[in-house]
């Protein structure tokens, strides 16, 4: 099942974004559902459902904006990506972030916002959870993965959202089992969600300040290359 959350403090505009996403469903065999929020801490108070994709609109009647709420959003396991939906252009610059898929401006055309659709529908085959084990606490979503460093035959997920997870696995493992995500491969002992990256040099890479547990990784000499393409092609989708 595919959750589409859709926040808007207008009732009718909320009805008419999902209406353009049922245009876009119309044909397609894929379980889908809608969640309404009416407003911004609606959003931030949710823990249910994993939201493949959150319709946000800008400007509503809260005392901080949709912009403000992306940011807020940036580590959250229950929203994997934003589609602006806004009559506020001036906004589109701010609105860029690793979760958000493009911005839609209001009044909603279909042929704007379908390719976004489409796009954070290959995000969220990316982003279902992988199973490290056949435990329940074995399945962890790649995009709350900080990142993973192994000590012999075990590794350490450490995550933003339930803190670090110990595995018996070797490192290698832990890559096949990342491939088509965020999560990269930098040292023979480390890997890391690129979206928590702040900056890469020869010998190590910065995390973001959010990252209070440890702010800087080691990069192997023989993986430079590799993680510079890597991350320079990130930001160029992003």
């Amino acid at each position: 099942m595919i959750y589409i959350g859709i926040c808007d403090d207008e009732t009718i505009h909320q009805i008419k974004n999902r209406d353009c996403c049922e245009q876009f469903f119309s044909g397609k065999n894929i379980d889908h559902s809608y969640i309404f929020f009416h407003s911004i801490f609606d959003v931030l108070s949710y823990s249910s459902h994993h939201i493949s994709v959150l319709l946000l609109d800008i400007e509503m009647n809260d005392s901080i904006n949709g912009v403000q709420l992306m940011h807020r959003l940036q580590h959250s396991r229950f929203v994997g990506s934003i589609i602006f939906i806004s009559s506020h252009t001036n906004y589109v610059y701010d609105s860029f972030s690793p979760k958000t898929i493009g911005f839609c401006p209001k009044p909603i055309k279909i042929e704007r916002l379908f390719p976004l659709l489409e796009s954070s529908l290959r995000s969220h085959c990316s982003n279902h959870p992988v199973s490290f084990n056949s435990a329940p606490e074995g399945k962890i979503y790649p995009g709350d993965i900080i990142y993973i460093y192994s000590t012999g035959h075990y590794i350490n997920v450490v995550t933003y959202s339930s803190g670090n997870h110990l595995f018996v696995m070797d490192i290698k493992g832990a890559e096949n089992i990342l491939q088509n995500t965020n999560i990269i491969r930098i040292h023979k002992s480390y890997m890391v969600n690129m979206s928590c990256i702040k900056s890469v040099n020869s010998s190590d890479i910065t995390l973001l300040e959010s990252i209070i547990e440890i702010r800087h990784l080691p990069v192997g000499r023989s993986y430079r290359n590799q993680v510079k393409a890597l991350y320079t092609e990130y930001l160029l989708k992003y």
